[in-house]
């Protein structure tokens, strides 16, 4: 398996300082005056240790935080311990014994919130004012592909996401999450090139655990 996938495991197992010379630069430069540290983290929703995420989340300095599998009550512990006053959280029926919520901290104001389900899968769509511009900004936790009919509802819930995108606003957008895909699978590869042009962060960084 390994050798079979090792052509599209490349660009992401490919070291930084190897890989970035090939990475195709935006066609529209991008405004850099200002760096935004941003983080996501699937808290695990059995998981209630919300002084290590504060800490992380402070360790980190992060300005945005996006987090997954979170209750009301471990949202409301979090954003009294996190230095970031603007948050949303939005709650579900969930579909799975583990939960869907999603929610956001934000050191910046949030303005035109909006939390939908797109084919069973919780998005949370925010714009996030930075220094009078804004940042679209979308968290997402689709399907665990834990079996057939799972692998389905993910794959068509990427294909779904993807749409919702194109009719967001045209403007400089971030999307975090717990996708429940490898990079280089198929369903992920054809999702970011059904959006242009979005850059997959993880490109060049070597490959790494996700879980725990």
């Amino acid at each position: 398996g390994w050798g079979f996938n090792l052509a599209g495991i490349w660009d992401y197992a490919a070291p930084q300082f190897l890989y970035s010379a090939t990475w195709n630069k935006d066609i529209n430069p991008k405004d850099t005056t200002h760096s935004l540290k941003v983080g996501f983290f699937n808290k695990a929703y059995w998981n209630h240790n919300i002084q290590a995420l504060s800490d992380q989340v402070r360790l980190l300095q992060l300005d945005v935080l996006g987090v997954a599998e979170i209750s009301q009550d471990d949202y409301n512990k979090l954003k009294l311990q996190l230095p970031l006053q603007n948050t949303y959280f939005t709650s579900c029926i969930c579909q799975s014994d583990i939960g869907s919520e999603v929610a956001i901290f934000s050191r910046y104001p949030l303005s035109i919130i909006e939390a939908n389900f797109i084919a069973k899968t919780p998005i949370l769509r925010a714009d996030i004012a930075i220094q009078n511009k804004l940042l679209n900004t979308i968290i997402t936790h689709p399907y665990a592909p834990i079996g057939e009919q799972d692998l389905l509802q993910r794959n068509l819930s990427l294909q779904q996401i993807a749409k919702y995108l194109n009719n967001t606003p045209d403007r400089q957008s971030l999307i975090m999450g717990d996708f429940n895909t490898a990079s280089w699978s198929w369903s992920y590869k054809n999702f970011l090139v059904s959006i242009p042009p979005m850059r997959d962060l993880i490109r060049g960084g070597g490959l790494t655990s996700t879980w725990n």
